[in-house]
This record gives structure tokens, C-alpha cells and sequence, in this order.
């Protein structure tokens, strides 16, 4: 079995000898290094602003779920939610699919989600899956 490029070059790296190469094969050279981006200059996508917002609310979302636990201590699962974004606000709110089954807790992350401010810049349809999960027991 012929070793890889990349395991001349992990290996000359490593200072380590194939011995399956032949004695005279040449050592081929490490790949040319690729240019650092700067990541503060690089461009952020519509999807990175809203995951930036989805994030910064997703604390909003504990209240429902701490009522669902309330109600019942074991509850969890994912619920995946799509809305439109308009004008910076979520619009047209569906739940297209609901692993907790419960119309409260549903209905509750809707209102919630409808109350985000997204920046007026994106605009789109959007689905998000948000998953819940109880607490470990602690012994």
C-alpha cells in the first residue's frame, strides 16, 4: 500500500521514515500555506445575522418550557418552527413539527418568536428546530 501525499507529509513533519517508499523517491513538498482571513473582516451572511438573533433570544424561550416542566417534570423534545421575516419581524409563524405535544408550550414559543426584532436588512423565510431537554436528575 502506497501512503498518501498527506502522509509523506504528516510523516516528514513528524521527522519519521516510510518505509514503504523506495530509498531514492523523492520527498514530496508540503502543500503551499493558505492566506489567514481575518475573520472580523469577513463578511456576514443573512443566515449569520439570524442565527446571531436566534441565539441572543433563545433565553426567552426558558419560560415556556419552564411552565411545560411544571406541568410535567419529564417533558422534552424538538419542535422545528418556520416564519417569514419581514420588515425585521418574524411573520407567518408555523410549527412544522412538535415532539413535545403540547399546545401550550407551542403556542407560547409562537408569541415569543413573534416578539424578536431581526435587523430590517434580512428578510426571508426561516426554519428553526429547537430542542428541549430536562435538567439532569442530580443524585
Amino acid at each position: 500500500m502506497t501512503p498518501s501525499l498527506a502522509s509523506f507529509v504528516l510523516l516528514g513533519v513528524l521527522g519519521c521514515a516510510d518505509e514503504t517508499a523506495p530509498p531514492d523517491a523523492p520527498v514530496p513538498e508540503p502543500p503551499a500555506a493558505v492566506p489567514a482571513v481575518d475573520v472580523a473582516e469577513a463578511p456576514r451572511t443573512d443566515a449569520d445575522l439570524v442565527q446571531e438573533a436566534v441565539r441572543s433570544y433563545q433565553g426567552s424561550l426558558r419560560a415556556c418550557y419552564n411552565a411545560l416542566l411544571r406541568r410535567d417534570p419529564d417533558a422534552g423534545g424538538r419542535i422545528e418552527v418556520s416564519w417569514e421575516l419581514l420588515d425585521g419581524r418574524a411573520q407567518n409563524l408555523a410549527i412544522l413539527s412538535d415532539g413535545i405535544g403540547d399546545p401550550t408550550m407551542a403556542t407560547c414559543l409562537t408569541t415569543k418568536i413573534e416578539a424578536w426584532e431581526f435587523p430590517d436588512t434580512v428578510s426571508g423565510d426561516v426554519t428553526w428546530p429547537f430542542v428541549f431537554r430536562p435538567a439532569a436528575a442530580t443524585p
